[in-house]
């Protein structure tokens, strides 16, 4: 079959499937956060596994709630899944861990697995049944931020049997290639944040300086604008973006790469 075809490299990459070896390649030129897990999803569907699906937690520069589970949902392939997949207990206690410890193992589940008590496989076999992977491998992503955890789901209707054994020939590689598509957008998201909310180019300036810890007055002498000025323009950045408060809207300048991460400052003041 044309999937298992391999690519006639020397090295490494000799052992990757070709659409893996050419999704990697594809990666790094993809603009737009959503392409990314198109992509993905094409490389799924080309490895057997035609049903994908991304759950992004949301981060903490995107929801104005504190204390909450919330999450987005990309590149499903029916309303069906964006409705039902919160509700399967594996992917919320993959993105939202009751001791905060994020699980980092990949989970196979399917209708018939008797994993659980009475009423818990019931409701994952209704789920699975009604999102149409009967059989899938959920993949826990997290990165350097408890905020930027999500999941990805990959099935078929495959019977559980021929699942596991596409699973040996490519789960590996499939693994490698959700860890590389949840970098790459985390970081296009990170870098849409200003488009996303409509922010102009000299509201970005200032959420930069606020990002820097300068005071109002400090902000209005280098923008050569009055205090009241640096006040309705902090004003309405704060509605767009949902920032509760000033230190809110400068952990957002910082996760957003607008300022540095003083954390990576410390470290390179360390090295000198």
């Amino acid at each position: 079959m044309e999937h298992s075809k391999l690519i006639q490299f020397r090295g490494p990459e000799a052992s990757l499937p070709a659409p893996l070896f050419s999704f990697l390649q594809q990666l790094g030129s993809i603009e737009s956060s959503e392409d990314v897990w198109k992509a993905f999803k094409s490389l799924g569907a080309a490895l057997g596994f035609p049903a994908a699906a991304y759950i992004q937690a949301i981060s903490s520069f995107d929801d104005a709630q504190d204390g909450t589970c919330s999450w987005h949902i990309h590149c499903c392939d029916s309303e069906g899944m964006a409705e039902h997949l919160p509700d399967l207990p594996v992917i919320r206690d993959m993105l939202c861990p009751q001791n905060g410890c994020a699980s980092l193992e990949p989970r196979l589940l399917h209708s018939a697995d008797q994993n659980g008590d009475m009423a818990e496989q019931r409701l994952r076999q209704t789920i699975l049944d009604k999102i149409g992977m009967p059989v899938c491998l959920a993949i826990p992503l997290v990165s350097g931020d408890a905020n930027e955890r999500a999941v990805v789901l990959l099935g078929s209707r495959a019977p559980a049997l021929a699942f596991s054994s596409s699973l040996e020939r490519f789960g590996c590689g499939l693994h490698l290639a959700a860890m590389a598509s949840h970098a790459r957008y985390r970081a296009l998201y990170k870098q849409e944040f200003v488009i996303r909310n409509q922010l102009t180019e000299k509201q970005t300036e200032l959420v930069s300086l606020v990002g820097q810890g300068l005071l109002d007055k400090q902000i209005a002498h280098q923008l050569g604008i009055s205090f009241s000025a640096v006040r309705q323009r902090l004003a309405a950045v704060q509605h767009k973006t949902g920032a509760r408060n000033r230190a809110h809207l400068a952990a957002m300048a910082m996760r957003i790469g607008l300022t540095p991460d003083p954390l990576l400052n410390m470290a390179e003041i360390a090295a000198e």
